[in-house]
């Protein structure tokens, strides 16, 4: 009989708790605007995550966690169109070095809820997007082949979706735009496999992967 072996984890979520986004010279993303008209509430102001991110990396390795899942932020890394950070590469390649010495196995996210505020309100409808998506997962998994063990392409694209699209609560905060939904979904899903060609090629080692969030959002709620 086999048994089944619990791993905890930790996740950083990037954009969510890193600190420094949508202010005066940090990098901008799409909730920048709905932020600035008062729409949704102001991000984490202070860069207290982010000025010690392979620290905390530590500290979880000390409490006990054996895995790091670890959002790199796209509009961090490339604040304009192909004008990359590569100290801000370097300082998420810190943390994920911090992990592997401290025996943390590393699992790394390249889109969470944000985007660079260049890609503008609603990317995922165009037909361009997938494209620099995928070449912006080659550039990140070069770079983290050996430091992680698989690279997540989108978390809970079909949360995306249904937030950006039919409730209203994350960008392009439209409602009951079910049509759109579906479209946004596709072309995530689109970048989803571009990408995938891109990161095998970048870094044949590691595994690839994307995440769906469980549940009904797209089942008739009327």
């Amino acid at each position: 009989m086999s048994h089944a072996t619990t791993v905890l984890g930790v996740s950083i979520d990037g954009f969510a708790v890193e600190g420094g986004y949508d202010v005066e010279e940090g990098p901008a993303t799409t909730f920048g605007v709905a932020q600035a008209l008062g729409k949704i509430p102001a991000s984490v102001r202070s860069t207290g995550t982010w000025d010690h991110l392979d620290e905390l990396v530590g500290y979880a390795a000390d409490l006990g966690f054996k895995e790091l899942r670890l959002t790199v932020e796209w509009a961090r890394l490339e604040r304009r169109p192909d004008q990359r950070d590569d100290e801000a590469l370097e300082r998420y390649l810190r943390a994920l070095r911090a992990a592997a010495d401290r025996g943390l196995t590393s699992v790394v996210v390249l889109c969470d809820a944000a985007l660079p505020s260049w890609t503008g309100a609603e990317p995922w409808l165009s037909a361009w997007a997938p494209g620099r998506f995928a070449a912006h997962a080659g550039w990140v998994a070069q770079h983290v082949e050996g430091l992680a063990r698989a690279i997540v392409t989108f978390r809970s694209p079909n949360a995306t979706a249904r937030e950006g699209w039919r409730t209203g609560t994350r960008p392009p905060f439209r409602r009951d735009a079910g049509a759109d939904a579906v479209s946004a979904l596709d072309g995530m899903l689109v970048a989803h496999q571009l990408a995938l060609h891109e990161i095998a090629l970048a870094a044949p080692t590691v595994e690839r992967a994307l995440l769906m969030e469980a549940g009904r959002e797209y089942d008739d709620e009327s």
